[in-house]
């Protein structure tokens, strides 16, 4: 009976030690609380004698390759003057190589993936997969995609914005990409947007004239609504220009051209006495050589 007591008396204190120095340690069962307690025990009487513990040694995890290709100037050329035989009067992407610049540092077989989305709608217009393409130097020309530059330059886009979405692997390496957005818009609905800014306001053509152009080419702005938004304007008002030059204004930014001389006398006439510039706002836009421009130019005139 002693001898058990003591045995018990011995337990006891093992585990009085090893429990508040490794409360976390979780014990599956009796059998084995007996077993690891006691290793504990010895690692913590090792840990006494010694406090300086030894480290760990673990291999780093290894940065990830940084990718050697890189994109240089890549740009959709959008200088577009180039008429179509199925939609004339639409300003598509002009040049045989529109998606213009370089992929660099290119030796190798590369993989090369573009895709075309409708922004709006979020359709996949058109996919180009090039999964072997094999560079032979450094520089590769985005000329050399051939379909795809075909497929770009040939009118195939109707209006609307669009991204494209380049990108390249290279063996291993880590995938580099880009986006590009652009916008196919009516040649005539850039041409009034913009003008609107150079020739009415004397201004630089400020982005929002791409946007004015949009909705012109979607047909959800009508150009005599787009006008009288900036014939309006207090920005326009504190101009304070004489009757003569603000016909002269609208002349170069409603019909695109210098006033003739006769119309240039009749329009200041007017005004001298007692027209409204308002009334002639709209007489420039009811006028038959402004109707004729916006059924060429396939945007809605309004009213």
């Amino acid at each position: 009976m002693k001898n058990r007591l003591t045995k018990f008396v011995s337990i006891a204190v093992v585990l009085s030690v090893v429990v508040p120095a490794y409360s976390g340690f979780i014990f599956v069962s009796k059998a084995k609380s007996e077993v690891l307690g006691s290793i504990k025990l010895s690692t913590a009487c090792a840990a006494a004698s010694s406090p300086t513990p030894t480290p760990v040694h673990t291999n780093p995890t290894p940065a990830p390759e940084e990718p050697t290709i890189k994109f240089q100037n890549v740009h959709i050329d959008k200088s577009v003057k180039t008429k179509n035989n199925k939609h004339p009067n639409v300003a598509y992407i002009n040049g045989n190589h529109p998606l213009a610049g370089t992929i660099e540092n290119t030796y190798g077989t590369l993989s090369i993936s573009v895709n075309v989305t409708d922004v709006d709608s979020k359709a996949l217009k058109r996919s180009f997969s090039y999964s072997s393409f094999r560079s032979k130097k450094s520089t590769i020309d985005l000329a050399e995609l051939t379909d795809l530059q075909s497929y770009l330059s040939l009118g195939r886009l109707s209006v609307g914005r669009y991204k494209l979405e380049l990108s390249v692997k290279k063996n291993t390496e880590p995938t580099v990409s880009m986006t590009i957005k652009f916008s196919i818009l009516s040649q005539g609905a850039c041409l009034l947007s913009t003008r609107l800014y150079s020739e009415l306001l004397k201004e630089s053509v400020n982005p929002c004239a791409y946007d004015y152009a949009y909705s012109l080419s979607k047909k959800t702005l009508t150009a005599c609504t787009l006008v009288r938004r900036f014939t309006n304007s207090r920005e326009f008002a504190e101009k304070n220009l004489s009757n003569g030059a603000f016909v002269n204004r609208l002349y170069g930014a409603i019909l695109g051209r210098p006033a003739d001389r006769d119309g240039y006398n009749y329009w200041v006439q007017c005004l001298e006495k007692g027209a409204s510039r308002p009334w002639v706002v709209n007489a420039f836009l009811e006028s038959k050589e402004f109707v004729d421009l916006c059924e060429a130019w396939l945007i809605l005139r309004g009213t």
